[in-house]
């Protein structure tokens, strides 16, 4: 895996000793990883570096991170590396440079001749997307409102459509209130842009099985309603279970305008 994550070579990477595990899933049905897949090819290793150069740009490892949301097609956009998506994995990327245009074009024919056709196809659509383990952006169709958390968390940040919208099908989201996670949830495709959130895509995902009751829900369950109230309408947490254990540990202090 550390080879796949660092474009590093096999031969190089099994003489590397690694401090902790650094283990990336597959996001979708038919998903495969980008570099595992070039270095079965017969290409010199002049192009497999450069090819590596832009993905790691990119902040990518596999092709549902430069696919649509549908797993049809790869995202124009990211042929010449004019738009960095990175919400889908928790890593700390290197800081790699902006590749020039002579190496773009290298990116771009070895997606076409190993990936997708001229036209951005795939020539392996992608299935629906597991069920990520991170906090990730979630869509409501019904809504037409984003999500941003767990698909187990009982309350997330909840975004909806600004009064700008941009042209096409992108579409910009501003905060509102964390707010219950409704069904029929499909998996997003977003980026940050300012105070506002950008959505580009979504697509179905694997049927969600709740587990038993948690300790969260246990001890949320266990507070008066004043107090979950408070809770929920904090605003700039990723997790209402780090506020409960602030609460707990007696560390929570919250203000309010009215």
């Amino acid at each position: 895996n550390y080879a796949i994550i660092s474009g590093i070579p096999n031969t190089i990477a099994r003489n590397i000793t690694l401090k902790t595990d650094i283990s990336e899933p597959l996001l979708r049905d038919h998903d495969s990883f980008l570099m595992e897949t070039i270095y079965a090819t017969k290409e010199s290793q002049s192009r497999i570096r450069t090819f590596n150069k832009c993905r790691m740009y990119l902040k990518v490892l596999t092709v549902a991170e430069i696919a649509n949301g549908e797993g049809t097609q790869i995202r124009p956009s990211l042929l010449q590396g004019a738009n960095r998506i990175s919400n889908f994995r928790n890593i700390k990327w290197p800081n790699q440079g902006k590749p020039i245009q002579s190496e773009w074009k290298i990116w771009e024919s070895m997606l076409s001749q190993y990936f997708c056709f001229k036209n951005c196809t795939l020539r392996k659509p992608l299935g629906k997307w597991n069920i990520p383990s991170t906090p990730s952006w979630w869509y409501s169709p019904n809504e037409d409102a984003l999500y941003y958390g767990l698909i187990s968390d009982k309350i997330c940040q909840r975004w909806i459509p600004s009064s700008y919208r941009r042209r096409g099908r992108s579409t910009t989201y501003q905060l509102s209130r964390s707010f219950q996670l409704p069904s029929n949830l499909k998996f997003a495709v977003c980026k940050s842009h300012g105070n506002s959130i950008i959505f580009h895509c979504s697509a179905p995902v694997k049927p969600y099985a709740p587990s038993s009751t948690t300790n969260f829900e246990r001890e949320w369950n266990a507070l008066t309603a004043s107090i979950q109230w408070a809770l929920a309408k904090c605003e700039g947490w990723e997790h209402l279970p780090q506020l409960l254990k602030a609460y707990n540990e007696g560390f929570l202090i919250a203000t309010t305008d009215g």
